[in-house]
């Protein structure tokens, strides 16, 4: 797996994805990903790129165990915004074969993150699953939080 650092390119791309996602327009898999800081406290942001299969939907975490993960973990909770809307989830780290046809949807979805996996578009799902423990997956589950619109 490469590692993961933040470039120019990468940057103006975040830029440009966070301000689809912040005015509700574009794929409606873009949101922004809030989670609280584990040691700080304070609300960190960042675009994301959603699983959606219906009703239910994964956060994929195609660079890692990335500071967000951590945090989301440690909290057990993310918030999600896109546009006015902001909803909380709960999260459940999925594994086994449900987070490789998970990684190999994403990934499908986002060819540009191929780099960060050891395996390819062609690998099978199985192959996609064995990358969970480098790639986690959260299934987003409902909270008791309701939707809160600004």
């Amino acid at each position: 797996m490469r590692t993961f650092k933040m470039g120019p390119l990468r940057k103006v791309g975040n830029v440009m994805i966070g301000a689809l996602a912040r005015a509700g327009i574009g794929p409606g898999y873009l949101h922004i990903l809030t989670t609280l800081g584990r040691k700080s406290g304070l609300p960190r942001s960042n675009p994301v790129m959603l699983v959606i299969e219906q009703d239910r939907r994964w956060l994929v975490a195609p660079y890692g165990h990335v500071e967000w993960v951590k945090n989301a973990r440690a909290s057990g909770h993310v918030t999600l915004s896109r546009g006015r809307r902001r909803t909380e989830y709960r999260i459940r780290q999925i594994e086994d074969d449900a987070a490789g046809r998970i990684l190999k949807k994403y990934v499908k979805k986002a060819p540009i993150m191929i780099p960060y996996f050891e395996v390819g578009l062609a690998s099978s799902e199985e192959e996609f699953a064995t990358e969970a423990r480098d790639h986690p997956v959260f299934e987003l589950l409902p909270s008791t939080t309701e939707d809160v619109r600004n």
